[in-house]
């Protein structure tokens, strides 16, 4: 073990300033990126993959979907449903598919922000601790109430 030690990791600031920077508001996306060869993506427009000059175009039907819109509803389905025996099913070959986050390439190719996964898990974590502060039943009784999904955009949950 290293006796190195870093002033900031040991006063605590660097947890600190992470919680301060993922609460700071969230950037708005451009509406369309223009790229190098002049093309412009529109936002929200998934290319092809042979417009992306992937060789591998193979069909996998249990593969996630890419998109904002697919990232935004993979998150809500973890808050609501998936994620409540977390903990416990995370390890399991047999539970690990529908207790895990599924969150990974959403937020590796840029889909979904680490912000906005942070700041929807604290607004999340707040509505469950409201819950079983009101003696509410847990489980689940910890989805999104009904009324608030409907006719809510996908946005305003997450």
């Amino acid at each position: 073990m290293s006796d190195v030690r870093h002033s900031e990791l040991d006063e605590g600031s660097w947890a600190k300033k992470w919680s301060a920077q993922m609460s700071r508001p969230q950037i708005v996306a451009p509406g369309s990126l223009r790229l190098v060869s002049g093309r412009t993506i529109l936002r929200g427009a998934i290319l092809h993959a042979f417009a992306c000059d992937v060789a591998h175009t193979g069909r996998r039907p249990s593969a996630q979907h890419g998109g904002e819109a697919a990232g935004l509803a993979t998150l809500r389905s973890f808050f609501e449903t998936r994620g409540e025996r977390y903990s416990e099913e995370l390890s399991s070959p047999l539970t690990g598919w529908d207790s895990c986050s599924r969150l990974s390439p959403y937020l590796a190719w840029g889909h979904v922000s680490l912000r906005h996964t942070f700041q929807a898990l604290s607004r999340r974590q707040e509505e469950v601790r409201a819950l079983k502060r009101s003696g509410e039943e847990t489980g689940a009784a910890l989805a999104v109430p009904a009324a608030r999904r409907e006719g809510a955009s996908d946005r305003s949950f997450v």
